[in-house]
């Protein structure tokens, strides 16, 4: 399994044109890496990372998929960066699914984005974090028909969980999440040995994490 290898942080004193040119040449250039898993061996591909300022702190993001997988691009949220965090032992991880209607339209239905917000804020508490955020597992896989059991709840009164099985009839059909091209994803950015506290009550995402051979110390 080779080490993905992220940028160096840049240092203007080389030239402003230069750095320039640099990350042109970067943004169309594509990393594919070979991980093992399960006996199997897949490829995950990584794109130009970037940085974003949030309000807890400066995370560097690093867009990734599995290639032929069934959840797409996941966007990796790094604190501080990916190369300190290789170094350390023991960091934060979040496994986040996106949440269209509570993270972009701002639905108060769900907590959604309080709990992307309270991880962001783990991870730069912690000095040191990993939150893998998945877009396409909006409404637990579900995505765009979710919005439609949200109908249940709004209108209903009806609890979250009550509304999801009453809508999709049994409760193990309630949620079409899995979490195995987040575990090779981290595998890829090169965590084999490192120690995680999962920020997480979801049981398939510990499950998922344990199976591929990561170290789990608890949950928050």
């Amino acid at each position: 399994m080779k080490k993905y290898i992220p940028s160096k942080n840049y240092n203007l004193k080389e030239g402003e044109e230069k750095f320039i040119e640099r990350l042109k040449k970067e943004s169309k250039e594509k990393q594919l890496i070979l991980v093992n898993f399960n006996g199997k061996k897949y490829t995950v591909m990584f794109l130009a990372n970037g940085f974003i300022a949030t309000h807890f702190g400066r995370f560097q993001v690093i867009p990734a998929k599995v290639l032929f997988g069934k959840w797409g691009w996941h966007h990796v949220l790094v604190y501080p960066d990916l190369e300190t965090l290789l170094k350390k032992d023991k960091m934060i991880l979040r496994l986040d699914s996106g949440c269209y209607t509570g993270m972009v339209l701002g639905d108060n239905i769900c907590d959604c984005k309080d709990q992307l917000e309270k991880a962001q804020k783990l991870c730069v508490k912690n000095n040191g974090g990993i939150i893998v955020h998945i877009p396409e597992q909006d409404g637990k896989g579900y995505k765009y028909v979710e919005w439609i059991g949200k109908r249940l709840v709004e209108e209903l009164g009806m609890h979250y969980e009550k509304a999801a099985i009453t809508f999709y009839e049994k409760e193990e059909l309630m949620d079409l999440r899995t979490y195995d091209e987040s575990a090779m994803i981290l595998k890829a950015l090169g965590f084999k040995g490192h120690t995680f506290k999962i920020i997480t009550s979801n049981k398939n995402k510990i499950k998922a994490l344990k199976d591929a051979g990561m170290k789990i110390s608890g949950t928050i």
